[in-house]
């Protein structure tokens, strides 16, 4: 079954699950603007949630490691809202950019699989 095609009772499952989620204990932020955060990870949205800013992502990498990604970067919005749990993705930080009207913001390249 797709996650299109879950029953009602799935989906009442996972609304309460994430009713029930202890917050307190996500994993790390994803910020690769700080050292020792990877510039690029690649995984599979293990948990989806919407907080008050918007959609928060965790994240499981191939070699087990976990990432929380939040909203808060106007780059990662679209990014947050389409990715759904069980997708594979990918996340490439590009650096800090300066817009036409000479405002600094972070960019991102992603991937939904």
């Amino acid at each position: 079954m797709t996650k299109n095609e879950d029953t009602s009772e799935e989906i009442y499952d996972k609304i309460d699950e994430s009713l029930e989620k202890d917050y307190s204990d996500f994993p790390g932020d994803w910020k690769p603007e700080e050292d020792d955060i990877p510039e690029k990870i690649l995984g599979e949205v293990t948990f989806k949630v919407m907080s008050e800013y918007g959609s928060v992502l965790v994240l499981e990498t191939p070699d087990d490691k976990k990432w929380t990604v939040r909203p808060g970067r106007t780059a990662l919005k679209d990014f947050l809202e389409n990715a759904e749990e069980g997708d594979k993705v990918g996340l490439k930080y590009l650096g800090k950019k300066k817009s036409e009207s000479g405002r600094e913001y972070f960019d991102y390249r992603t991937v939904i699989r």
